[in-house]
């Protein structure tokens, strides 16, 4: 397979695990460094192998381990998250370029952009996974369930990480894999969709209000 194909694959790997859990993928990178000859960093991110970088980024990953795992955690701990992995998608992103074309700053700055939009958009995705799978588990794990589906979620992360190192196609797969969990999950929520009794849209039939025509629903309806 072509190096620049692998290279891209090796790319959304990366992101798409940054996407799941921000510092993992950086770790992963650090300790390939050191433990994979054929992986060198460039001297631009030779930084993510310092052992004190390292084990930052490895407390990092256990306090955000425990705030997915929290099912109490309040809204705005996972919006402060956001930002670690848009940096995470973007210097992974660019790291792994880099290493191959260090001096094409242009390509890695792009690159990098391009790594932080994934990452976002994977994050979305896997939030809306999670929130469908764990409003049907909650009840009836007594909230169990979300520190499970966290746990999950971080090992999938550090598979995907180290994939995109080893086995770039694989990585790709695994995205793909989420996205189409999104979308099955999106089919599966529709089809349970009635239709609106003011203006024959469909919409959530637990909604108290038509999100097309805005019309209250009696609770009967």
């Amino acid at each position: 397979m072509p190096t620049g194909l692998m290279q891209l694959f090796q790319a959304a790997g990366l992101a798409g695990a940054s996407g799941h859990r921000a510092f993992i993928p950086a770790l992963a990178m650090g300790m390939w460094h050191h433990l994979d000859p054929n992986f060198t960093l460039s001297e631009t991110f030779a930084w993510l192998g310092d052992p004190v970088v390292m084990a930052v980024l490895g407390a990092l990953t256990l306090v955000e381990l425990l705030a997915e795992m929290n099912p109490d955690a309040p809204e705005i701990v996972n919006l402060s998250l956001k930002l670690p992995k848009l940096v995470s998608g973007f210097v992974v992103v660019a790291a792994s370029v880099g290493q191959m074309s260090n001096d094409n700053m242009p390509a890695m700055i792009a690159s990098g952009i391009l790594g932080a939009g994934t990452a976002l958009t994977v994050d979305s995705l896997r939030a809306n996974v999670k929130h469908s799978v764990d409003e049907s588990l909650a009840d009836t794990t007594d909230g169990h369930s979300t520190k499970v589906i966290g746990a999950v979620e971080t090992a999938w992360a550090g598979a995907l990480a180290v994939a995109a190192v080893v086995a770039p196609v694989i990585a790709a797969i695994g995205i793909l894999l989420l996205v189409g969990i999104w979308w099955g999950g999106r089919r599966a929520a529709r089809a349970k969709f009635v239709a609106c009794p003011a203006c024959g849209e469909p919409r959530h039939p637990s909604a108290t209000a038509c999100p097309h025509c805005q019309a209250a629903i009696a609770r009967s309806a």
